[in-house]
C-alpha cells in the first residue's frame, strides 16, 4: 500500500479544517495517509481541536502566520510518504479521490503535479485551471476587467473559459487547493519558494516542474470540493490586493521580461484606487 503525506496549512477555519480532517480518517482511499496540519497561528481554538479530537495526526503548531510556501515547506521537511498532497483546509475529500491521483501519477512518470476537479459545495465545477500569467493578461486582473471584459485577448487565454472540465488532459497550472506529486519532485525543483507569502507560490512551482520537462495534469475523475476563500477571505480587502500585488511583481521578476514588471508597477497605485472603490461600493 502506497504511502501519501497529506500536508495542510490552516489558519482560523477550525469548522472547516474538523470536516476536512474527518473526510480523510473516515473515508475508504485506499492508502497509508500521514496527515501533517500546520496551524499558522489561528486563534480560534484550531490547534487544539486537532490535538484533542485528532490525537494520530501530526500537528505542528507555528507561533506566528508564516503564509502558505513556507508553512507547507515546513510539513515537506516531515513527510515520509512516496507521494505528497498540499491540501487546502477548507477541503472534503470523498472515498478513492486521493488514490485515483495516486494511481494517475505511478502509472505516468512523465508527470510532475496532478490535481482534481474542484467542486464546489453544490457540485458544480469550480475554475481551477489558469494559463500562464504575463504582465499583460495580469493588467487586466489588476484593472478588475476579468468580470467585465472576459473575452479580451490575453485575458481569455489565461482565464481559459473555454475548458474542457469533464477531460483530463495536460495543462499550465492548477489551483493549489489540492495539488500531489511524487516526493522525488522536490530533489528535481525544490520546494515552494517562501518569497511568495500567499499567491503565485503554485503557479511558481507549476512552472518550475514544466521548465523541468514534466507535465501538469488535471485529472477529471478525481473530484475535491472546497469552499474557497475560508483563511484569506478573513482579511480586508485592501490588505489581500497588497500581499496579491507583491506576489505578482515577484512572480513576474522570476519569469517575465522587466518590461512587464514596469508595466505593473507603473498601474499598481490605480489599482489599489480601484480596489479601494470597490471595497466600498461592498460595504
Amino acid at each position: 500500500m502506497q504511502k501519501l503525506s497529506i500536508i495542510i496549512v490552516s489558519w482560523n477555519v477550525k469548522q472547516l479544517l474538523r470536516e476536512c480532517l474527518q473526510s480523510l480518517v473516515s473515508s475508504e482511499q485506499g492508502l497509508d495517509l500521514e496527515i501533517i496540519v500546520i496551524d499558522n497561528h489561528s486563534t480560534d481554538g484550531s490547534a487544539e481541536m486537532v490535538r484533542t479530537d485528532f490525537p494520530a495526526i501530526t500537528l505542528i503548531h507555528s507561533e506566528k502566520n508564516l503564509g502558505f510556501a513556507a508553512a507547507n515547506n515546513i510539513g515537506l521537511a516531515q513527510a515520509t510518504g512516496d507521494f505528497i498532497l498540499l491540501l487546502n483546509p477548507d477541503t472534503v475529500a470523498p472515498a478513492g479521490s486521493l488514490i485515483a491521483l495516486v494511481q494517475y501519477l505511478e502509472s505516468h512518470p512523465e508527470v510532475g503535479i496532478v490535481g482534481p476537479r474542484i467542486t464546489n459545495p453544490d457540485g458544480s465545477s469550480q475554475s481551477s485551471v489558469r494559463g500562464n500569467p504575463t504582465g499583460y493578461n495580469q493588467l487586466y486582473v489588476l484593472l478588475k476587467q476579468i468580470n467585465v471584459l472576459p473575452w479580451l485577448p490575453g485575458l481569455r487565454e489565461y482565464l481559459r473559459h473555454d475548458f474542457d472540465y469533464t477531460q483530463t488532459q495536460s495543462v499550465d497550472q492548477l489551483m493549489g487547493a489540492a495539488l500531489m506529486f511524487p516526493k522525488s519532485l522536490i530533489q528535481k525543483i525544490g520546494v515552494l519558494d517562501e518569497k511568495f507569502f500567499l499567491w503565485f507560490e503554485e503557479v511558481d512551482f507549476c512552472l518550475r516542474a514544466k521548465q523541468a520537462g514534466l507535465q501538469i495534469i488535471y485529472l477529471a475523475t478525481s473530484q475535491i470540493s472546497h469552499q474557497g476563500g475560508a483563511s484569506f477571505g478573513q482579511r480586508l480587502t485592501l490588505d489581500k490586493q497588497k500581499i496579491f500585488n507583491q506576489s505578482l511583481v515577484l512572480y513576474l521578476k522570476k519569469h517575465r521580461p522587466a518590461s512587464e514588471v514596469s508595466l505593473i508597477k507603473f498601474f499598481l497605485p490605480t489599482n489599489m484606487l480601484l480596489t479601494w472603490f470597490y471595497s466600498l461600493i461592498k460595504r
